[in-house]
């Protein structure tokens, strides 16, 4: 399984404390999520499109009865949501107060990190608080909690 190989090969036996994240990418960026953060990875094979909403919110999803909302992390990106053309995966996690869905163009893999592998963010970064950090590979490293709670992401 592509999933445990990346998991094993990159587990550290050291005493500080480790988070195992699932890598994945979208538009070309590679962002990470605590994997105890998520409750599914699906493929999407459709999305419903909202009028008159934020642009992080691609549309939304059915999980099984549950209507789930799908976002786009980077706002200035352009994502074609045609999922025709593209498999795309649904990255499904829950928040304190929701359930939320990122869209991935690949998942990468899961990656054992330690707080002291993630670098602060820059200043340029400083008002987006769901962004915990960044690593020596440049991949973001996201809190779902604070992704949903964010104003910039509730539906106008």
């Amino acid at each position: 399984d592509r999933l445990n190989r990346f998991s094993i090969s990159d587990k550290k036996d050291d005493a500080e404390s480790l988070n195992e994240m699932l890598l994945f990418e979208q538009a070309e960026t590679r962002y990470a999520l605590a994997l105890h953060t998520l409750t599914e990875l699906r493929q999407l094979t459709r999305i419903t499109k909202l009028p008159k909403v934020k642009n992080s919110i691609l549309g939304v999803i059915n999980v099984r009865g549950r209507i789930v909302s799908v976002y786009q992390i980077n706002q200035q990106a352009s994502i074609d949501i045609d999922l025709s053309k593209k498999r795309r995966f649904a990255l499904i996690g829950h928040g304190k107060a929701n359930h939320a869905a990122f869209m991935a163009d690949e998942i990468i893999g899961t990656k054992w990190v330690s707080q002291n592998q993630i670098k602060q963010k820059p200043i340029s970064l400083e008002n987006q608080d769901y962004i915990i950090g960044l690593d020596s590979d440049g991949v973001v490293y996201l809190d779902i909690d604070k992704f949903i709670q964010s104003d910039i992401h509730h539906i106008a």
